[in-house]
C-alpha cells in the first residue's frame, strides 16, 4: 500500500527557512531544483577532452599519489548576503580499484549534497591530500605543511634530498557559473595567468555534471645545461673537459628559502600564488644547488664540451632531473667552474694541459657586472642555459632561461560514477 505523508504548511515553511539560512553550512534537506548529487572528478589544467576512466583501469598519477582531498563548496557565491556554504572542508576519498571518488559518510556529518539550479555561481576550493590542519574559507586557504617542503640540490648524480614520492600538497579552485543556457566551469588558478581558463567544456547545458578539479603545484623546478663555442675548430686532438662545477643560489637582501611549513593564499593573490612563511630553514649565504666535483676524480665522468657546441646540444648538468625549489624572487645564481683544455699528440700522448676557472654570477649578457636577479614561480620549470663564448677570455653568461609548464600535472579527466 502506498502511503503519503502530509506536512503542515507552517512546518514546511520552517523547513524552507532553515534550509536557506546563510550563516551556516547547508543542511542535508535543502530546497533544490533537481535531485542530482554533486559528484567529483579530477582534471588536467590543459586537457580539452574527456577520457573516461572505468573499473579495472590503471589508477592515474593523482589517484596513486593523493587518494584524498579536502574541499570547501559554496552556492550563490557572488551574493554575500545569500551565499551559503555547502561543504565545509569535506574529505573526498578515491576508493581504489573501482575508480570512485566519494564523500558521503567518509567523515562524521558528511552527507550527499544536491545541486540547486537556482543558486549559481557555485565555487569549489580544494587541497590534496586531505589534511586536518588545512583551512579553506571564502577568502582564501591556509595550509600547515607536515612534513615541510624542502629545496633540493643535485650532488653526485643524485637529488638531495632524494626525489620525494609526492609533494606536500596541491590546490584547485573552480567556479561554475550560468551563462545563458550553459553552465561554464573556470579554473580560477589558471585564470590568473591565461585568458582562456575554461575547463570541462563538454555537455555545458547540464548544470549538474561532474565537478572536475584541476590540481596545481605550489612549487617550482630548476635545472642547468651548458655549452661552448668551439675554441679550436681545426684541431682534432683537442678537448675541453669539465673537471668540477658548483652552482649556488642566494637571495639578495634576504635568506634563500630552503624549508617551509606554512602556505597562505588570499583571493586577491590567487590560491596557487600565495605566500610561504614560517620558514624553518634558510641559507643566509650561498645554497648549493648543484655540485659535480666527482668529474675531477673519475676519468669516465670527465665531459668533453666540444661535443656540446650549441644550445640545442647543451650538456644537461642534472642528467634529466629537475630540482624542486620553493618559489621566491631576487635570486642570484653563481657558477664556479673548473675546466681543463688538453692537447694530444698524434700518438695519443698528452702534449699540453691548461686549467681554466670561472667564478661568476650569472648575467644575461657578458658585459654586465651586476648579477642578474631571477624569480621562481609556482608550477613552472626553469631551464638555465650557461654559455661560454670564449674560454680564454673567461666569459660565462646566461644564454637564455626557458620557462616551461610543470610536466607532471594530471593529464587525464576522470568520470565518476557513484
Amino acid at each position: 500500500m502506498l502511503r503519503l505523508r502530509y506536512i503542515p504548511l507552517l512546518a514546511a515553511a520552517l523547513l524552507l527557512v532553515a534550509a536557506c539560512s546563510s550563516d551556516s553550512t547547508v543542511e542535508e534537506e535543502q530546497v533544490v531544483d533537481t535531485r542530482q548529487p554533486m559528484l567529483f572528478g579530477t582534471a588536467s589544467a590543459t586537457a580539452a577532452s574527456t577520457v573516461e576512466t572505468r573499473a579495472g583501469d590503471e589508477p592515474t598519477w593523482l589517484e596513486s599519489v593523493y587518494p584524498s582531498f579536502k574541499v570547501g563548496t559554496w552556492k550563490s557565491f557572488d551574493s554575500e548576503s545569500g551565499r551559503q556554504q555547502v561543504m565545509d572542508g569535506y574529505q573526498v576519498d578515491h576508493t581504489g580499484t573501482d575508480h570512485l571518488w566519494q564523500y558521503d559518510g567518509v567523515r562524521p556529518g558528511q552527507v550527499l549534497r544536491y545541486w540547486d539550479l537556482g543558486a549559481f555561481p557555485y565555487e569549489f576550493r580544494a587541497v590534496t591530500p586531505y589534511m586536518d590542519n588545512t583551512t579553506i574559507t571564502e577568502s582564501g586557504i591556509t595550509i600547515n605543511l607536515d612534513p615541510p617542503i624542502q629545496a633540493q640540490g643535485y650532488t653526485g648524480n643524485a637529488l638531495t634530498p632524494a626525489t620525494p614520492t609526492k609533494e606536500a600538497c596541491l590546490v584547485a579552485h573552480v567556479s561554475r557559473t550560468k551563462s545563458g543556457a550553459e553552465y561554464v566551469d573556470t579554473d580560477l588558478i589558471k585564470a590568473k595567468h591565461e585568458s582562456d581558463a575554461e575547463i570541462n567544456k563538454e555537455n555545458k547545458t547540464d548544470g549538474t555534471r561532474y565537478v572536475r578539479l584541476p590540481f596545481h603545484h605550489l612549487i617550482s623546478k630548476v635545472t642547468f645545461r651548458i655549452f661552448i663555442d668551439d675554441p679550436q675548430p681545426t684541431v682534432k686532438n683537442y678537448q675541453v673537459i669539465i673537471k668540477n662545477i658548483t652552482i649556488t643560489a642566494e637571495k639578495d637582501g634576504n635568506s634563500f628559502i630552503t624549508r617551509t611549513q606554512h602556505y597562505e593564499a588570499t583571493n586577491a593573490q590567487g590560491l596557487g600564488n600565495g605566500t610561504f612563511t614560517a620558514t624553518t630553514g634558510g641559507a643566509t649565504g650561498e645554497f648549493i644547488l648543484l655540485n659535480h666535483g666527482e668529474y675531477e676524480d673519475k676519468e669516465t665522468m670527465r665531459k668533453n664540451l666540444r661535443t656540446h657546441l650549441h644550445r640545442n646540444d647543451a650538456f644537461d648538468l642534472c642528467d634529466g632531473n629537475f630540482m624542486e625549489q620553493i618559489p621566491q624572487g631576487n635570486v642570484k645564481i653563481k657558477v664556479v667552474l673548473v675546466m681543463e683544455t688538453v692537447h694530444y699528440k698524434d700518438n695519443g700522448d698528452v702534449d699540453k694541459r691548461e686549467d681554466i676557472t670561472y667564478d661568476k654570477y650569472l648575467n644575461l649578457i657578458p658585459e654586465e657586472t651586476t648579477p642578474g636577479h631571477f624569480t621562481w614561480e609556482a608550477e613552472n620549470r626553469y631551464v638555465y642555459y650557461l654559455h661560454i663564448p670564449n674560454i680564454h677570455s673567461h666569459e660565462i653568461f646566461l644564454d637564455t632561461c626557458e620557462i616551461l609548464p610543470w610536466d607532471d600535472v594530471q593529464t587525464t579527466w576522470i568520470d565518476i560514477e557513484m
